[in-house]
């Protein structure tokens, strides 16, 4: 656990912010939850469930961690920190963010029972179907709220 709390702590005091800071401050600290939201599930579907109850523990407290950033991300998204605020390429959130609030509350609120499910879960299947969940709440989330063109950095890319 105190691995978990300490990774937790270390990845979100960085990337604090509140509505007050300048908006490209806020979208680093969006950058910086959903790279450690994403390396603590890549970590999870890399690890399983595991066998054994150390490894079981361990991956619940990181969906707890996960759990917790994910409540805390709709601060992260404040009227004044969207595309039309920044310079190019300095969010990846798409416009919808802020003209679907709801809809992206929603999206980001399934997420986190999800999540919330997996840190609950009472033994390693049920956990890797809350993982699946999370998974699912995830790419529905980006495919909705997320501007990204994965080709742009290659060469000849868009």
């Amino acid at each position: 656990m105190f691995r978990t709390l300490a990774l937790a702590t270390a990845l979100l005091v960085p990337s604090l912010a509140t509505a007050q800071d300048a908006p490209g401050d806020i979208a680093a600290a969006r950058r910086a939850q959903m790279s450690a939201m994403q390396l603590l599930a890549y970590h999870a579907a890399d690890e399983g469930a595991g066998t054994d109850e150390t490894t079981f523990y361990r991956l619940t407290e990181e969906a707890t961690a996960i759990a917790a950033i994910l409540a805390g991300l709709p601060a992260l998204f404040p009227d004044g920190s969207g595309p039309a605020d920044l310079p190019e390429g300095a969010t990846q959130a798409a416009p919808a963010v802020w003209e679907d609030r709801d809809g992206f509350l929603a999206a980001l609120g399934t997420a986190r029972e999800a999540a919330e499910a997996a840190a609950f879960a009472a033994d390693p299947a049920a956990f890797m179907a809350a993982m699946d969940d999370l998974d699912a709440a995830c790419s529905a989330c980006h495919a909705e709220y997320l501007a990204y063109d994965p080709f742009a950095a290659l060469p000849g890319g868009n």
